[in-house]
């Protein structure tokens, strides 16, 4: 129930007549300090003194607003006495940026004012991310840290006739991604079972541009299927993948073969797991391994540059016997 009282004029009070320096209630229930003590004005509001909200452009006006008249107290030399609240602009061009108080449950769209002292965590919409640190503070009127920024991204890019390396900042991501970053690149060949047609053998090579869209750096190969024969190969049968193990350097070196059974399955021989890279560290610990799709039984490679392989990570070793 949204009264208080029926008003003077006899009828009944809505919500926005309360605390705004107009007496409706014919025993000013409607504008008591109990009532209006708690109640937050907006930033471009006055505070009453008794704590009722007004246009702050109606303070010293000659004309009281608030039904104390404290909006025309103190107003010598045409003085005006704002009710001030520190808060931070949520500063945002695209309209995409979002900030969230968990603490109070509150989310702030673009271009909100944050009040004083609020912590946030920032995310963006549609199709961006976020660059620049992903939590903030509001210190007084500005942030603590630079504002982060809502930067396009590009979208999945795949074909049943190619296979792609995908990187950025020189560090090997997984091309599977729904979303990639601005400045990401990708090395496409033609997927097992395709050939690539003509005497050029180069990779294609796609950039993911500033404005969320794909860019031909090097011309894609063009990939013809394999039909009618079988090939002679070194490629592994498709559910076959390799086990790698790390030491104390990102360097992973070749265990042991093993088969798929399921999408999050996969059996190999328990001699694999019997020797430890690290001596503090067991040989079962999963950290230490490394699920790779690519030539089969191939050399050492490290995480941090490029290699030929699609790499998965352990999630638990099992013995069964």
């Amino acid at each position: 129930n949204s009264s208080v009282c029926i008003t003077n004029d006899n009828e009944i009070l809505t919500e926005r007549q309360k605390c705004d320096g107009i007496v409706d209630c014919p025993d000013r229930e409607d504008e008591s300090f109990e009532l209006c003590y708690a109640k937050e004005c907006n930033i471009d509001q006055y505070r009453c003194f008794y704590g009722g909200c007004i246009d702050e452009n109606l303070i010293c006006d000659e004309k009281p607003d608030c039904w104390d008249e404290s909006d025309e107290k103190n107003c010598e030399d045409s003085v005006k006495f704002i009710w001030h609240i520190n808060v931070c602009l949520l500063s945002d061009t695209t309209n995409l940026l979002v900030a969230e108080d968990f603490t109070t449950g509150t989310t702030y769209r673009s271009n909100a004012s944050v009040p004083d002292r609020t912590q946030v965590q920032l995310r963006c919409t549609k199709d961006h991310s976020i660059s620049g640190s992903v939590s903030n503070v509001c210190d007084g009127d500005h942030w603590r840290f630079q504002l982060a920024e809502c930067v396009p991204q590009c979208q999945h890019f795949a074909s049943l006739d190619y296979s792609s390396q995908c990187s950025h900042n020189k560090h090997l991501v997984d091309c599977d991604k729904i979303l990639h970053p601005v400045g990401t690149r990708m090395n496409i060949t033609c997927a097992p079972g395709f050939v690539q047609k003509g005497q050029s053998q180069e990779q294609g090579v796609k950039v993911c541009s500033q404005n969320g869209s794909w860019v031909v750096e090097q011309p894609l190969p063009k990939c013809q299927s394999i039909c009618g024969h079988w090939l002679r190969t070194s490629a592994p049968a498709p559910w076959e993948v390799s086990v790698f193990r790390r030491g104390h350097s990102p360097v992973f070196n070749f265990v042991c073969p093993a088969t798929i059974l399921s999408p999050y399955f996969l059996l190999t021989s328990e001699h694999c797991f019997r020797n430890t890279s690290i001596i503090s560290v067991p040989a079962t610990e999963p950290v230490l391994y490394t699920v790779a799709e690519g030539p089969r039984y191939g050399h050492s490679f490290r995480t941090d540059e490029l290699h030929p392989y699609k790499l998965h990570n352990v999630s638990v070793i099992y013995n069964v016997t």
